[in-house]
């Protein structure tokens, strides 16, 4: 006899597990069985002896539910199936929901551990309650309801503000086989075009498949078996997969995240290509495109393109082209994948990188009040040798140009990209290894007073460059901020009354000013004339500075 490994067992465990969960049924079969199992529990609960002890309320007695039709019903079975009152197969029928229902299995779990006596008040006849109701006041109703009306208006709004005012969630775009909208009690078949309300569950059965495209234009493509449904709140779109596998196109978010949730783990991104496949032992997650977070058990992972991560010791890791290779699309995130690992690695390998830093030259020069310091390395180089590769494999490649073009950096964005690289490339050949912003509170408690250091590697050339580029903002006239080199830092406040400084307005909106001020091995910029001043002050009285004494400076 052939002796399995326990993997393999594994395997064909779950395997029977599926077939026998996604059987489907014929509705004769399934409609003749049903009324087998209630004939045979109407006859249990009528020969059933009334129960023993009558303190308890009639309601929750075996025989009190007629019909159960919910979960609330089974819930009211809680007590009598803890004392032993119900019948075999209401026990066999309450048993069996209990063990696929989490709301009904925790609340059997509470009223195992001393909640009973709560389960049955609650259910006990309302008849007091009632002709206490009766003796309720006029004007007490009046608060209830207007309390009531202002609560709803207020939800009204939330949802409104945090959902869209809507409550479609998605539109299935084609439906390749059998799909259909389950809920607890049935399934309704669905084709393409069909709409999905928040929170409604849409499965594919066996061999079938879907694409589903969500209200932010992501793409949610479903393999046979899978099971999903979408809830929206403030933070982003939630994708609930509870069993199957996915693969998702994500649109570009902007100011919120798309997620994907399964028991195990929430995957967040912003925009990209990814897989995750959900099954009885955990999750699996794979990136085609793009970085994916992935936390599970209180820690994080960021994924990029190629990499795999899994939820359990016992879920075997797999090519991430093995784990895509069911997609219609399978080809294309394949040739995909290749190219963007192998410009990864040309970009570790080719590109120039910063070295660690482990001190910052510009931090007592910080001025006091400062509440934000940020010390960055000059990637000018950096980007521009990335984005020189990255323009040359796309010209050589058609997967990495077809990508480009569809994320809408071709076209005309292509050209402006260009001149903006070029731009930094210039700007950064002058700068040395740092540069540090920092920012104080301003009059309104709003981060403001900002203050801009950075490290001259060329100060010969760079008083050159910024009067070219002050010449070059003043010729396009587009409102931007004036730029104004400051030789004499005694000169500011003075030159920053002069005519010459005026504000330039966009759309009645004043700009402002930017001034520099260059001196010897670094410049400091900043829209506030006095921020220099201050910094010429530490510079003149080193020991003056009291930010070097601040809780703030010592964490730094």
């Amino acid at each position: 006899m052939k002796r399995h490994s326990n993997a393999e067992l594994d395997r064909i465990l779950d395997n029977v597990a599926a077939r026998v969960r996604e059987e489907e049924i014929e509705p004769n079969v399934l409609s003749a069985t049903a009324a087998r199992v209630w004939a045979q529990v109407s006859a249990a609960v009528e020969s059933a002896p009334p129960a023993a002890t009558e303190t308890v309320a009639p309601v929750v007695r075996a025989g009190a539910v007629e019909h159960i039709r919910n979960c609330a019903d089974f819930q009211t079975l809680i007590p009598s199936y803890l004392s032993g009152e119900l019948s075999p197969a209401r026990a066999l029928l309450f048993e069996d929901h209990t063990q696929e229902c989490i709301p009904c299995r925790k609340a059997l779990k509470v009223a195992r551990t001393g909640g009973v006596a709560t389960a049955v008040r609650a259910a006990r006849p309302k008849a007091k309650q009632f002709a206490s109701w009766q003796a309720t006041p006029a004007w007490r109703w009046s608060i209830a309801a207007a309390l009531i009306l202002c609560v709803g208006v207020t939800a009204l709004v939330l949802v409104n503000r945090f959902t869209g005012g809507t409550a479609v969630a998605a539109t299935i775009n084609t439906a390749d086989g059998a799909v259909y909208l389950v809920s607890e009690t049935d399934s309704q078949p669905l084709a393409a075009g069909a709409q999905l309300k928040k929170g409604e569950r849409l499965r594919t059965a066996k061999d079938s498949a879907a694409v589903v495209k969500l209200a932010d234009n992501s793409l949610v493509e479903m393999r046979e078996r899978s099971e999903i449904y979408v809830t929206e709140n403030s933070g982003g779109t939630t994708i609930h997969l509870e069993r199957g596998n996915v693969i998702v196109q994500a649109a570009k978010q902007r100011e919120r995240h798309l997620y994907v949730a399964t028991p195990e783990s929430l995957v967040s991104v912003t925009g990209t290509i990814f897989s995750v496949n959900s099954g009885t032992k955990g999750a699996r997650v794979s990136v085609v495109e793009g970085e994916v977070r992935v936390k599970h058990a209180n820690r994080e992972q960021v994924l990029r393109p190629g990499d795999q991560t899994t939820t359990s010791q016992s879920i075997e890791p797999v090519p991430v082209r093995q784990e895509i290779a069911w997609s219609r699309d399978a080809e294309r995130y394949a040739k995909l994948l290749t190219e963007l690992t192998a410009l990864g690695k040309e970009f570790d390998s080719r590109v120039p990188r910063p070295g660690v830093r482990y001190s910052t030259r510009f931090l007592d020069m910080a001025p006091e009040g400062t509440v934000l310091y940020a010390a960055l390395p000059n990637l000018s180089q950096t980007l521009s040798e990335s984005h020189r590769i990255m323009q040359e494999r796309i010209r050589q490649n058609p997967a990495l140009s077809q990508w480009w073009k569809e994320n809408q950096h071709g076209g005309a964005h292509g050209p402006e990209l260009d001149r903006v690289i070029g731009q930094v490339r210039e700007f950064g050949e002058y700068l040395g290894e740092e540069i540090v912003v920092s920012a104080g509170l301003n009059q309104r408690g709003e981060p403001g007073d900002f203050l801009v250091l950075g490290e001259l590697k060329n100060a010969t050339g760079f008083r050159p460059y910024v009067e070219q580029q002050r010449a070059k903002i003043a010729a396009e006239g587009k409102g931007a901020p004036a730029l104004i080199v400051v030789d004499d830092l005694a000169t500011i406040m003075a030159a920053a009354a002069t005519p010459a400084t005026a504000a330039a307005t966009v759309d009645g909106k004043a700009q402002g000013a930017l001034y520099v001020w260059i001196r010897e091995d670094f410049f400091a910029a900043s829209p506030q004339p006095e921020q220099l001043r201050q910094l010429s002050a530490t510079l003149s009285a080193p020991g003056t500075n009291r930010f070097i004494g601040t809780p703030f400076h010592a964490r730094i």
